[in-house]
């Protein structure tokens, strides 16, 4: 079915209700492709006008579970989001050839995870607390891949170095 829109469902209709397959639709912000299980969407494949796009399944007619998100810049994140935030388990790369793994909490790094460190910069990962995005509490700093220190952060700043 094409609407006078544009836009167009492609799937199963029931009493004049689409239940099952995909809508697709395109507006000023992006193109959108959406999967409809039992009248709902399920899952998303969006591009934005700036060239991020989005992967991932829908709940309640929420961004929520597992997506792969390539933003504009060139950084990528892969993993659990909910309502449309970062949030519990993921992987986030920066163009820079950074990156982190670990717990995330609306839209920020937060609780246990490990942050790698570019190669164009000392350091090789720091593993441990992350707060608001930032270091905080105890974590290993790591200046190789078998090399490290206990360290303390507050705020995303190392406070004490444990020789």
């Amino acid at each position: 079915y094409t609407y006078s829109d544009g836009s167009y469902a492609s799937g199963t209709f029931e009493s004049n209700t689409f239940t099952n397959g995909s809508y697709h639709i395109e507006n000023d912000f992006g193109t959108y492709t959406f999967t409809i299980a039992n009248g709902e969407p399920i899952s998303v494949e969006m591009t934005l006008v700036s060239g991020t796009t989005y992967s991932g399944a829908m709940s309640n007619g929420e961004l929520s579970g597992q997506a792969q998100i390539k933003y504009s810049n060139g950084d990528q994140y892969s993993g659990n989001v909910s309502s449309g935030q970062k949030s519990g388990q993921g992987t986030y790369t920066w163009t820079s050839g950074a990156s982190y793994e670990g717990k995330w909490s609306e839209d920020q790094m937060d609780g246990t995870g490990t942050y790698f460190y570019p190669s164009n910069e000392d350091g090789y990962k720091l593993a441990g607390s992350f707060e608001n995005g930032k270091p905080n509490g105890e974590c290993q700093y790591y200046t190789d891949s078998t090399t490290h220190y206990q360290t303390d952060w507050s705020n995303g700043k190392c406070v004490k170095i444990y020789e």
